[in-house]
């Protein structure tokens, strides 16, 4: 009787498969599809509206990268923080590599807030140059479409006994430890050792043609994964990340690729992509999650209920 009562709250499928209440298990909806496409042809509308505007130089506000790229690390953070939730139960290398990927992102966007000139020093601080900023901003860019395609490709693997005998806090903390190291040797390349790099700019704001041929080879790169993920794509989470991919192509191709200099109308419209990209998986966490925690309470009283109504049928039958 119990049993069946659990059956109705939970929705089918969920009843003894545990590792399907995950967004990385989890199918999408046919609105969650539709949603997802919806969000997808705004982005493009969006995107159409502001290609002829942005070469259109606007005023300079130094401010504006720091606070933005803050919103960025808070979001990324907590984003990283509900997969690494998720990979402590589902126990998948592919959601371990995602974790560490928005953990990545939002770990880099400390040093690039930090090294972006006349934020907080003409040139930056940690002793950086022009370039430094820019130099970080293609390495978060380029390292974190490396972690969905790593995703893309381990998603559908079972995990060895050997990966389940290890302690979930063990594998995320070495994690997140590689992440940091990968971050300050990054951060240390760029701007101690960024006379070794190719110029990114001349002066502050106009930029060389090295970084056309780096934005465009960022957008090739997020298209592949777009790809590969799209043929592979199995769950609510392949699906709102192959929405992050499409963010992340316009605003390559807004900041790096139709604009020669910073602080450019498609300099700022190109953050919007970035926002989006950040937030997104961010919502979708959180909203399947309190959907979770709703359906987890329902059924904590539908089976109190049903405790209630045998321990009154025993009185009964003594009296």
């Amino acid at each position: 009787m119990m049993m069946r009562s659990t059956e109705k709250v939970l929705a089918p499928g969920e009843v003894s498969d545990v590792p399907k209440v995950m967004l990385a298990t989890l199918p999408p909806t046919v609105g969650q599809r539709r949603l997802a496409v919806a969000v997808v042809a705004v982005l493009s509308g969006v995107f159409g509206i502001v290609i002829p505007l942005a070469p259109i130089n606007l005023q300079r506000v130094d401010s504006f990268i720091p606070a933005l790229l803050g919103v960025f690390c808070v979001n990324d953070l907590i984003t990283s923080a509900l997969l690494f939730s998720q990979f402590s139960i589902g126990r998948s290398r592919a959601l371990l590599i995602l974790s560490s990927g928005y953990c990545f992102a939002a770990l880099i966007a400390i040093p690039q807030a930090l090294t972006f000139p006349g934020a907080f020093s003409p040139t930056g601080l940690f002793g950086a140059s022009p370039d430094s900023a820019a130099w970080l901003y293609f390495f978060w860019h380029f390292g974190f479409p490396s972690a969905l395609l790593l995703y893309s490709c381990l998603k559908d693997e079972t995990p060895s006994k050997y990966f389940k005998k290890i302690a979930p806090r063990y594998l995320i903390g070495c994690s997140v430890t590689i992440v940091i190291g990968m971050v300050c040797g990054l951060t240390w390349l760029a701007t101690a050792q960024n006379e070794r790099l190719p110029r990114l700019f001349s002066g502050i704001v106009n930029m060389t043609p090295l970084v056309f041929t780096l934005g465009i080879s960022n957008a090739l790169f997020n298209v592949l994964v777009l790809a590969l993920l799209w043929v592979r794509r199995r769950s609510l989470l392949d699906q709102w990340i192959m929405v992050v991919i499409v963010a992340l192509i316009f605003e390559s191709l807004l900041v790096t690729v139709l604009e020669t200099s910073r602080f450019s109308f498609g300099f700022y419209a190109g953050r919007l992509f970035t926002f989006v990209t950040s937030i997104v998986v961010l919502v979708v966490l959180i909203a399947e999650t309190t959907k979770l925690d709703a359906r987890l309470a329902r059924l904590n009283m539908m089976l109190q209920r049903e405790q209630d109504n045998k321990l009154m049928n025993l009185r009964r039958w003594r009296l």
